[in-house]
């Protein structure tokens, strides 16, 4: 919600709104980061907008331009990065918004990771089934450790000069 996305923007973190605000409260938070002070440079651009392949968060990114003048960061909130529809939505993002940062996962293995990060995004998300809140696994009998994922997707993404978020 917004307030914890306050305190944790105050902290210097990276937070993640989730798809479900409507574009007038969204507006009015970025508003309200625009002209705030941060020690930690451009705060907006810190506060991800999750955004599915199936909502209309792309049109949410449009308004907050087309209202504010700014491009706020994504975070392409689907359970799995391997869909040909993510990659494709990474290519489209990046090609109308050049200086977004693009979140996007949940990927496991570093051809993906790498594939993703030259397509465009600047963080891949490593995990899947790993977690105790992950029912993926218990559903889907897909999954990978966590820390096996985060190793592999780590050395192949800082290989092409982007990041992972675990």
């Amino acid at each position: 919600n917004f307030e914890i996305s306050r305190k944790m923007l105050d902290a210097g973190l990276f937070a993640c709104l989730h798809k479900h605000h409507n574009i007038d409260e969204l507006v009015e938070f970025y508003r309200q980061l625009m002209h705030i002070d941060y020690q930690y440079g451009d705060t907006y651009l810190k506060c991800l907008l999750a955004v599915g392949l199936k909502d209309n968060g792309i049109e949410k990114v449009r308004e907050i331009k087309r209202q504010l003048g700014i491009t706020v960061s994504v975070r392409l909130d689907v359970p799995n990065g391997y869909i040909p529809q993510i990659k494709q939505l990474v290519v489209d993002l990046r090609r109308e918004f050049p200086d977004m940062i693009i979140f996007v996962g949940n990927v496991v293995t570093g051809d993906i990771t790498e594939d993703l990060i030259l397509n465009g995004a600047d963080v891949a998300i490593c995990g899947i089934g790993g977690g105790g809140q992950c029912i993926t696994r218990r559903q889907t009998g897909v999954g990978r450790p966590q820390l096996s994922a985060v190793i592999e997707c780590a050395d192949a993404a800082h290989q092409v000069g982007g990041m992972v978020c675990a």
